[in-house]
């Protein structure tokens, strides 16, 4: 039977790249030979990071070479400006050090940090619980959201295709947060995530717009979430079927790490999953002398994460309003409604005031003295505000 199964599948991939062979071997292309001089500017300058990080309107999380290239590309392209590069240490723990690669640049009015994991799932060594518990403790980064984007494997191949996207509704965690009783394997609904009501209501909205349609291939359901590659058609069937008996769109594997960081005890920071599918949980490793298609896995994953980007960009539009600018820019849009000539005084009591009451906050402040200094550091710096004498700043001129 599932002979059969790989059978199809494998059908289904030759002919969706025959179809689109020019695209994706451009696609493959670009995403090996991008030339890093001309895209990254590699910085060490430590105070002008922490600039961009309190800077960050959305963090966008990464787990694969294609995604992370396809994306840099795609951003470098419509800006015309290039990608700052950082390494960073994403434990505080100097005998055990990790460290990984960061990114910042624009996509349409967002700040953007990506944050490039070691390895794919959510709790291995570098993956994404260890990059959003970075940012949920990093006392310079407060963005608004995180995104884990990329690609993903598609249940039906009947009803969906490759490049088809998918934002996740809601999350079935297998083997993290699964159970198994009497030989039989399940998930219990206490385990399963969901995406924030706001975001919800929100995505609803874009829908009934046709902003995100099935005509434009972006779907908004359910997907699995776990730590093993599934490339087998049995245990995809296993693990979906022991989900829900409502529709499973597909999987993949940082989701559980991402919602329950960001939906944790102490915290909450709204986050979103987008992947598109780049193949069907089955014959992943394909036999290219069989099909004589050469790096034919790594075209497809580079074609999914192109149609993953143009999804990122419909939802970065700030006229869909689905994300709120970072703590800082909120902040900043505040102090500058406060006045409208050169030379009226602002001082440290008055932004406290506004972070206890006027600011949307997701995440703790673990120490909001220093929180000020960090926004007001950044506020002249931004030539906003100039200081007059220590803790006492006034209004620049309004550009």
């Amino acid at each position: 039977m599932f002979e059969n199964v790989d059978n199809e599948v494998k059908k289904n991939i030759v002919e969706f790249y025959n179809l689109h062979k020019n695209e994706c071997d451009e696609l493959y292309s670009d995403a090996t030979n991008i030339n890093k001089l001309k895209i990254y500017q590699t910085t060490k300058n430590d105070e002008w990071v922490k600039y961009l990080l309190i800077k960050t309107d959305i963090v966008i999380l990464t787990a694969n070479f294609f995604e992370k290239n396809i994306l840099h590309l795609m951003a470098s392209c419509n800006n015309k400006s290039k990608i700052i590069h950082y390494t960073i240490n994403s434990y505080n723990n100097p005998q055990r050090p990790l460290y990984v690669n960061v990114y910042f640049f624009d996509i349409g009015d967002y700040h953007i940090l990506h944050m490039e994991a070691k390895q794919t799932g959510s709790y291995s060594m570098g993956g994404s619980s260890d990059l959003i518990r970075y940012i949920l403790k990093n006392e310079f980064c407060y963005p608004s959201a995180i995104i884990s984007y990329g690609i993903c494997f598609g249940n039906n191949y009947h009803e969906y295709r490759i490049g088809d996207t998918i934002i996740a509704k809601k999350l079935y965690p297998y083997f993290m947060s699964a159970k198994v009783k009497e030989k039989n394997f399940f998930i219990e609904d206490s385990n399963i995530f969901n995406i924030d009501t706001q975001l919800d209501t929100k995505i609803q909205f874009l829908i009934g717009n046709s902003e995100l349609s099935k005509n434009n291939r972006i779907f908004y359901g359910n997907m699995v979430t776990g730590e093993a590659v599934i490339s087998n058609a049995l245990m995809k069937d296993i693990f979906i079927n022991a989900a829900t008996n409502q529709p499973v769109l597909g999987g993949e594997m940082e989701g559980y790490g991402l919602f329950k960081e960001c939906q944790g005890f102490d915290c909450f920071m709204p986050c979103m999953l987008i992947k598109s599918i780049c193949d069907w949980g089955a014959y992943k490793n394909i036999d290219e002398k069989d099909i004589e298609i050469e790096n034919l896995k790594d075209k497809l994953q580079a074609y999914a994460s192109k149609q993953a980007y143009k999804t990122l960009e419909i939802l970065l539009k700030k006229e869909n309003d689905i994300f709120e600018y970072s703590l800082y820019r909120q902040i900043t849009n505040m102090v500058i409604m406060l006045s409208l000539k050169k030379g009226e005084v602002f001082h440290e009591a008055v932004l406290e005031d506004m972070l206890n009451r006027d600011v949307n906050k997701f995440k703790k402040y673990n120490n909001e003295k220093f929180l000020c200094k960090n926004i007001f550091n950044a506020l002249v710096r931004d030539e906003i505000i100039e200081e007059v004498k220590e803790g006492i700043f006034s209004f620049k001129e309004r550009k």
